[in-house]
């Protein structure tokens, strides 16, 4: 055989093994799920491959098709009797805590310091509300106890800016409640 003829061989036998090599990576690829076991009554061995469920928990593959295990059933917790919740409201709108509505009716102060100016004191905001059909004045970060709750408005949004007024139906509020404990 002549040098170049030689050189051609080589080059087809390095062609057909990287196809051959193609093809068996490529038949493998996506088959991680088929379980490693060629005789019945073996053991299966799946691969160690994880699944994120919406719990942010993980599952693995189970026999004998390797499927992923089922997600943990997501839970609504129920409020129980010592439970701590946090609502989401705006004036006007209507929330239930704990087992009784909740309106915030009138923001009677908004002392915060506005986002752009530096303040001495912080402020505060006070908020007149309904809870069931009794009227109550949240202040900022101060704990109010009735009707065997206790409620506290921990945040409001948003924050204000010195030439900017906040409109009323911006404000956001959020209310932690508690029954059968004081919240700290």
């Amino acid at each position: 055989m002549k040098p170049r003829s030689n050189g051609i061989v080589v080059a087809l036998v390095i062609v057909v093994l990287i196809l051959i090599g193609w093809a068996m990576y490529a038949g493998t690829k996506g088959s991680t799920s088929a379980p490693i076991s060629n005789n019945p009554g073996e053991p299966v061995i799946c691969t160690m491959d994880a699944m994120l469920c919406p719990d942010g928990s993980y599952v693995g593959r189970i026999g004998p098709n390797c499927q992923f295990a089922a997600c943990p059933l997501p839970t609504t917790p129920f409020p129980s009797a010592s439970s701590t919740v946090i609502v989401d409201a705006r004036l006007s709108q209507l929330a239930t805590v704990l087992g009784l509505s909740f309106t915030p009716v009138e923001i009677l102060e908004d002392s915060r310091c506005p986002m752009d100016v530096q303040c001495i004191q912080a402020g505060t905001v006070r908020l007149r509300a309904t809870v069931g059909s009794t009227s109550v004045i949240l202040a900022l970060n101060k704990v109010v106890a009735i009707q065997g709750i206790t409620l506290e408005l921990a945040d409001v949004t948003p924050l204000s800016r010195a030439t900017v007024p906040i409109v009323s139906g911006d404000y956001r509020f959020k209310i932690r409640a508690s029954r059968g404990t004081v919240i700290q």
